[in-house]
C-alpha cells in the first residue's frame, strides 16, 4: 500500500478468503462462476506489477478463489475489494446469468490511483447513491514535519449506474516538528459516517506523525447537491506550532473553518 499506508488493528486481522454464492436457481458456485461475466470486464485493467510479483493481476486475484478480502452488495452493486484494488459495479439478472449494467470500469488500484485501499461508504438508500470516501497522501515534507493529504468523496449513483467525483481536496499538515526523524507520517484509512439531523457527513481518520504520536482528524461535509467543506478539527499532540492548511478543488463554496485542539 505505499510506506505513508498503515492497516488498523482491525484491517490487519483480515485475512485473504473464498467468497460462494447462490446462483439464482438455488444452486452454489464460486464467486469466479457466478459473477464470471462481471470479472472479465476487469481482465486487463491492471498491468502494473505491485506487491503479487509477475503475473499476479486484479483479475487473477478475483478469480484464484482466495484473494478476496472485502465483499458487499447494496442492492444491486457489487463492491469487491483485493490487494490490488476495488470495485462498485451495477449488476442484472439476464437469462439467468447476472450481468454488469454496463462495461465502464471502475477498477482503481490500492497503489496509484485516487482511491487507496480499503475506502469506507455510507448507502444513501432513498436516493439510491453510495458516497466513497478515501484518503492518500501525496508529498510531506524533507524534514517530514508536515505532509500533504489528497480527500476523494465519490458518488456512485444507482439509477443511473454512474460513478464520478463530487468533492476533491487537499490538507497540508504542519506537525510542528522541526527537526528530522526517519519515520514517515502513518495514516489511517478514513470512516464515514452521516448525520441524519445535521445532513452532515464525517471523515474521520488516525494520523501519526514522524514520532509515531496519536493524531486524530475529524472532517465535516455538508451533504447537498454539491457537498461542502463546512469545519475541519485536527487533534496533533506534538509540540510547537499545530497548523492545518486546506485547498478545496470541487466545491460550491469555500466556508472552512479550521479549529485545532
Amino acid at each position: 500500500m505505499g510506506k505513508y499506508f498503515t492497516y488498523s488493528f482491525y484491517e490487519k486481522n483480515l485475512q485473504r478468503g473464498e467468497l460462494w454464492l447462490k446462483a439464482p436457481d438455488g444452486t452454489v458456485f464460486s464467486a469466479f462462476e457466478t459473477l464470471s461475466s462481471v470479472f472479465i470486464k476487469y481482465k486487463d485493467v491492471d498491468a502494473v506489477d505491485l506487491e503479487g510479483g509477475p503475473g499476479v493481476t486484479f483479475f487473477t486475484e478475483l478469480t484464484s478463489g482466495q484473494d478476496i478480502l472485502r465483499f458487499d452488495v447494496m442492492q444491486d452493486v457489487l463492491f469487491i475489494e483485493t490487494k490490488r484494488g476495488n470495485f462498485f459495479d451495477q449488476i442484472t439478472l439476464e437469462n439467468g446469468q447476472i450481468k454488469p449494467v454496463n462495461q465502464d470500469n471502475n477498477f482503481y488500484t490500492s497503489a496509484n490511483a485516487r482511491r487507496m485501499g480499503f475506502p469506507d461508504y455510507w448507502f444513501d438508500e432513498n436516493n439510491r447513491k453510495i458516497y466513497i470516501v478515501s484518503n492518500k497522501v501525496q508529498s510531506h515534507t524533507p524534514d517530514l514535519s508536515g505532509c500533504l493529504i489528497e480527500y476523494v468523496v465519490e458518488q456512485f449513483d444507482m439509477n443511473s449506474s454512474v460513478l464520478d467525483i463530487k468533492l476533491l481536496f487537499y490538507l497540508h499538515y504542519n506537525f510542528g516538528v522541526y527537526d528530522f526523524y526517519p519515520n514517515f507520517p502513518i495514516m489511517e484509512p478514513p470512516k464515514l459516517t452521516y448525520n441524519k439531523s445535521t445532513k452532515m457527513f464525517n471523515i474521520s481518520h488516525i494520523l501519526r506523525g514522524p514520532r509515531k504520536n496519536f493524531g486524530f482528524v475529524s472532517i465535516n461535509i455538508l451533504k447537498d447537491q454539491n457537498l461542502d467543506v463546512k469545519n475541519i478539527n485536527a487533534f496533533f499532540p506534538y509540540k510547537k506550532t499545530k497548523t492545518i492548511d486546506y485547498d478545496v478543488i470541487i466545491q460550491k463554496t469555500l466556508t472552512v473553518d479550521s479549529d485545532l485542539y
